[in-house]
């Protein structure tokens, strides 16, 4: 019987926040390894967007960091720090802004 807790009894609470934690590591690592290398997720790449730094060379991890946090901010900020590319006079996201980071669309194939 469900007794309304988030956890069972005979479990400690730190495991459901070590289970948030890797998922929120493991995304970071996903989304970070391929802002480097690359500079384009599987998504990014059907839509033909590709992250680099405001230098054009490859994102650094403590850039890919400053936007995996700030994404999450702009998130919570129901979706503001995304909206904000709207009205930006170079189209950037707050993400962007604080990562030193930009999207860049790229041409289509021939």
């Amino acid at each position: 019987m469900s007794s309304g807790r988030l956890t069972a009894p005979d479990r400690p609470l730190w495991l459901l926040y070590s289970f948030r934690t890797t998922l929120l590591l493991v995304s970071f690592l996903f989304f970070g390894w391929f802002w480097m290398r690359g500079g384009q997720t599987l998504g990014m790449r059907a839509w033909r967007l590709k992250v680099i730094a405001d230098t054009g060379s490859a994102v650094t991890w403590s850039q890919a960091l400053r936007r995996f946090v700030a994404a999450g901010l702009s998130w919570a900020a129901l979706g503001l720090g995304y909206w904000w590319a709207m009205v930006d006079r170079e189209k950037r996201a707050w993400h962007d802004t604080l990562s030193g980071t930009r999207v860049v669309v790229l041409p289509k194939p021939r």
